[in-house]
């Protein structure tokens, strides 16, 4: 399934090292014996066998073997991220005390404005960019409840990205209950919204045929790819599959959707190791950081971590 790997594409007027793995892949460790270059240790990667898989849908039953055809990978590697996202910020927002924890206030505005909420609005502005288009030039209706719905959700993240600043700014109970009510509302329509397109979307595209949709669905992801935000929605995408980067490991109550099989047919197999050893892991480790932002909102006794970014900037223990 090529056309859902992320594609990456590099131009270099440089030697670049051939690397020699030293464990059979997907996971080793490589070094290079390059003349140019002294012997290097890559990072190493691996499938977090620990985790329990469950897959989210409320739509798209759950398999055996936990690999989906293709016509629900298309919409799990999507969905199945976001529903985490979503339930990682409501667990953080019900963990809130603000007579002992205030500063809370703050690290849940900066996940929700510089992380959540981007990463949502560009997901649908790629969608209502794109899929409105494809479908009405092939004939295919879409059903009235999932016309407009794009809307009413981009209103509902714009409020709250509001109310949230609100919040960080006077941090009071009066303003913690209003952004916790607009949270939840949106955490509804979000999930009714998903479920929806599970239903519809698969035999649409089956009208389509894959041969065809995977020409467009590369397209929709190249320009997703481009959204500031894109980068880290593959890593979020990666993280709910159970794909783990030296260094850090998933938290207590993480799960992931599908089994090996499918996590080595979407992404080690068909992204290039270069990309996955070079390009993943600074990718990673800005996810990790709003990732353990909200971690930190749920567990966390202190605010001990920085709210801004920088490199290395990131806490993994959540």
């Amino acid at each position: 399934m090529d056309q859902i790997a992320w594609h990456f594409h590099f131009l270099v007027d440089f030697p670049v090292p051939i690397y020699h793995p030293v464990q059979p892949e997907p996971f080793c460790q490589i070094t290079s014996t390059h003349r140019y270059l002294p012997i290097i240790s890559l990072p190493k990667m691996s499938i977090n066998a620990n985790l329990s898989i469950e897959l989210t849908s409320r739509a798209i039953e759950a398999t055996p073997d936990n690999y989906y055809n293709y016509y629900h990978q298309v919409l799990l590697f999507q969905h199945e991220p976001i529903r985490r996202e979503l339930e990682r910020g409501l667990r953080g927002l019900e963990a809130i005390d603000l007579s002992v924890h205030p500063w809370k206030a703050k690290y849940v505005h900066v996940w929700l404005v510089e992380f959540f909420i981007p990463m949502i609005l560009d997901h649908h502005d790629s969608e209502e960019k794109h899929m409105g288009p494809f479908y009405t030039q092939r004939g295919v209706k879409v059903p009235n409840h999932l016309s407009g719905s794009h809307s009413k959700l981009v209103n509902a993240l714009e409020r709250i990205g509001g109310l949230s600043e609100t919040f960080s700014n006077s941090p009071c109970q009066e303003n913690l209950t209003i952004l916790k009510t607009a949270y939840f509302d949106m955490h509804e329509l979000m999930k009714q919204h998903l479920e929806e397109e599970e239903r519809f979307w698969p035999d649409a595209v089956k009208q389509i045929g894959e041969e065809e949709y995977s020409v467009f669905f590369k397209e929709m992801h190249t320009d997703m790819k481009n959204q500031p935000s894109g980068h880290m929605f593959l890593m979020s995408a990666l993280d709910s599959m159970g794909y783990e980067f030296d260094g850090f490991s998933h938290v207590a109550g993480d799960t992931r959707w599908c089994g090996d099989k499918l996590l080595e047919d979407l992404i080690i197999n068909k992204v290039p190791y270069f990309v996955r050893t070079w390009i993943f892991p600074p990718i990673n480790r800005k996810y990790q950081h709003y990732k353990s932002i909200m971690c930190h909102v749920s567990n966390g006794l202190e605010d001990s971590i920085p709210l801004k970014y920088e490199e290395g900037s990131y806490c993994s223990v959540c």
